[in-house]
């Protein structure tokens, strides 16, 4: 079976590169990644990724929870400063999280996505260290 382009990341445990995951009980209830730039003249820079609670748990704060830990965890990296991420702009929940952690849009991508018609932007957020 072929694996997923983060499985060998977090086989070989990379501090730079890692998922952060919610559970009750075994029940994976989420999931937020985080990948750190690889080229040295941008390694203070990191990418919020796949960042998913199951339906029977949203709305309960988990997501948050998750967003706030892989943040901590990402900016315990030396010389990181900055964090992105890209959200669909028809998904206003994460949008609303992502606001709420602190993440400012710094651009947006017109017709990101077709939809069976329907275009979708993409919303492009940063989230600066603070001293």
């Amino acid at each position: 079976m072929k694996k997923l382009s983060f499985e060998k990341n977090i086989e070989e445990l990379n501090p730079e590169n890692f998922i952060v995951g919610a559970f009750f009980e075994s029940q994976l209830m989420g999931i937020c990644g985080f990948y750190r730039m690889a080229d040295s003249r941008c390694k203070h820079r990191g990418e919020l990724i796949q960042m998913f609670v199951q339906p029977d748990f949203q709305g309960k704060g988990i997501g948050f929870d998750l967003l706030k830990t892989t943040i901590k965890e990402a900016f315990k990296l030396s010389g990181l400063t900055q964090i992105e991420l890209g959200v669909m702009t028809n998904v206003r929940s994460a949008i609303k999280i992502y606001n709420k952690a602190g993440f400012k849009e710094f651009g947006l991508q017109k017709n990101f996505l077709n939809v069976d018609g329907v275009s979708i932007d993409l919303s492009m957020m940063v989230l600066h260290k603070t001293p």
